[in-house]
C-alpha cells in the first residue's frame, strides 16, 4: 500500500510527465517547452535509414540482385529524408505548448467542385503506359485524352460558384 501524504500520482516528481494542473508547464502528452522529443525522433529515423541502407547493402552483396537492393536502398534514403526534416523542422525557438493558434481570416475557403477530371486523366495516363508497353498506336489516343482531361481541369478551376 502506498502512503497517501505520500507523492501521489497526479504529483510529476518522479519524472513520468503528468500533465496535470500541479504542473501546467506539460502539454497533453507530458512534454515541457524544452523537451528534445524532435532530436529523439529524428535519431531513430537516421537509425533506421542507415540500418535499411546496411541491409540494402549485404542483401545484394548476397544475392547479386539489383532490384531489391535498390529499392531497400532508395527506402532507406526516404527514411533518411524524413530523419533530415523532422531534425531540422523541429519547434521552433520561443514557442511554448501553451500557445494559441494565431486567429485566422473569417473568409471561408473555396473548395473545387466534384469532378470526373481526375478519374479521366488517370485513365490516360494508364492509356499512355499501356502504350508505352504494349504499341505505340496507343500513345496517340492517350495523349489526346490527357490533354482533354487537363483542359478540363483548366476550365473548371476558372469557374467558381
Amino acid at each position: 500500500m502506498s502512503d497517501p501524504s505520500g507523492p501521489g500520482p497526479t504529483d510529476d516528481e518522479d519524472g513520468v510527465g503528468l500533465s496535470t494542473p500541479d504542473s501546467p508547464q506539460r502539454d497533453d502528452a507530458g512534454r515541457a517547452d524544452d523537451d528534445a522529443g524532435f532530436a529523439t525522433q529524428a535519431r531513430i529515423f537516421a537509425a533506421v535509414a542507415l540500418w535499411m541502407v546496411f541491409a540494402s547493402l549485404v542483401y545484394g552483396l548476397l544475392t547479386s540482385e539489383w532490384a531489391g537492393t535498390t529499392m531497400l536502398a532508395v527506402a532507406g534514403l526516404l527514411v533518411f529524408t524524413i530523419a533530415a526534416y523532422v531534425g531540422w523542422a523541429g519547434p521552433t525557438s520561443g514557442t511554448s505548448v501553451d500557445a494559441e493558434e494565431p486567429d485566422h481570416e473569417a473568409e471561408e475557403p473555396w473548395f473545387p467542385v466534384a469532378s470526373g477530371w481526375p478519374i479521366t486523366l488517370a485513365l490516360g495516363i494508364v492509356l499512355l503506359g499501356n502504350g508505352l508497353l504494349l504499341g505505340q498506336w496507343l500513345v496517340v489516343p492517350a495523349v489526346a485524352v490527357i490533354a482533354f482531361a487537363l483542359a478540363g481541369f483548366v476550365v473548371q478551376s476558372r469557374v467558381r460558384g
